[in-house]
């Protein structure tokens, strides 16, 4: 397992974000499935690496009669395990920074999005709207305005495509508009 895309990402958290991860991990709703507990205890093998740099990385022979001690050795599942952690640290690496403060214009642009597959377009268009107000309240423009307004442009021309199948623009200029200027 030595200089695994996985083993590099987990050096690369800190002892706090390992932590976090390992409940991550825990939580049935995440980790679901036949292997979530082989999946843990994989987990809890290479993180036992990772405090303690006096152990040695170990094979994935290794770590797989670690894991499960009463059967072969299995180059198959244990890729498998590796790719199913690996698949959770992504989640759960994305899922902190998608919750992050600094992430809630984008956030609620999903939650719109959302609102919207539902059926529910009334609170759907209630949340552009306070987006836009939100964006009007920027007296200075950079990239990061113009992108948030050209997805806010998105948006609406996703609603009114949905409401205006024959007339209208359908927003269509202001999408354009707003992506000349990012």
């Amino acid at each position: 397992m030595h200089r695994t895309f996985l083993l590099e990402l987990l050096q690369a958290l800190s002892a706090e974000d390992r932590r976090e991860f390992e409940l991550f991990l825990k939580s049935p709703y995440h980790n679901r499935g036949k292997s979530a507990a082989e999946v843990c205890l994989l987990y809890e093998r290479l993180n036992a690496v990772l405090v303690d740099t006096s152990v040695k990385t170990p094979a994935k022979e290794e770590v797989f009669q670690q894991i499960a001690p009463e059967l072969p050795w299995d180059n198959w599942k244990t890729d498998k395990l590796i790719a199913a952690l690996g698949k959770l640290l992504r989640a759960f690496l994305l899922t902190r920074f998608n919750l992050q403060d600094d992430q809630e214009f984008r956030q609620q642009l999903d939650f719109a999005n959302i609102l919207h597959t539902f059926g529910l377009n009334e609170r759907n268009q209630q949340i552009l709207t306070r987006l836009q107000t939100f964006q009007e309240q920027f007296s200075w423009r950079n990239s990061d305005f113009y992108f948030r307004q050209y997805q806010l442009e998105s948006a609406k021309f996703e609603m009114e495509t949905f409401y205006n199948r024959k007339k209208g623009d359908l927003n269509v200029p202001q999408v354009l508009y707003n992506l000349d200027l990012f």
